[in-house]
């Protein structure tokens, strides 16, 4: 499937977000990537030529070169709509799911376990505890956190979740 990659500037942004259905998942999407964009971070649009898939995109935001911190894609990708990936680094994170909107935080605790599915999860499995139930979680950006966005405070939970790993990753590197 042919696809083309290129980084992702206030006008194409504009575009991505145009091809959004919905006005929580449009400003979802608008924040995480000003985060990265206003930060320095890079921001790749990758759209596909394929005529059944036209007007189909993906935002990756990178903390790290070569590894995605976030995923944006518009449609046709596992969910019906938006969907966000996100992969958390900062161990903080999974400790305070109480201040995550009730419909991120059921996407975390209910989404796939690891399945133990390849080497490279040793030792990168998200393990944490909510409620008295221990999770295992899968570090891998094919299963891990994956979340819909339905209202206002989704948009406000995922962002902060973003701001996070934004910081954590830029806290990490000073040291």
């Amino acid at each position: 499937m042919a696809m083309q990659i290129m980084d992702c500037t206030p006008e194409i942004l504009d575009e991505v977000i145009a091809a959004i259905k919905g006005e929580p998942q449009k400003e979802a999407a608008r924040q995480i990537a000003r985060r990265f964009m206003d930060t320095g971070l890079t921001v790749k649009r990758k759209c596909y030529q394929a005529v059944q898939m036209q007007g189909v995109y993906r935002l990756l935001c990178f903390i790290k070169k070569n590894k995605e911190a976030v995923i944006l894609s518009t449609d046709d990708f596992g969910f019906n709509g938006m969907s966000v990936q996100v992969r958390i680094q900062n161990p903080e994170s999974l400790s305070r799911l109480d201040v995550l909107s009730e419909n991120i935080r059921n996407q975390i605790v209910n989404g796939n376990g690891c399945g133990f599915c390849s080497t490279k999860c040793e030792g990168k499995r998200y393990q944490f505890a909510y409620n008295g139930t221990d999770y295992t979680k899968c570090h891998m950006l094919c299963s891990n956190f994956r979340f819909q966005v339905a209202n206002p405070d989704d948009v406000d939970s995922v962002a902060a979740l973003v701001e996070q790993e934004i910081a954590y990753a830029a806290n990490k590197n000073k040291k």
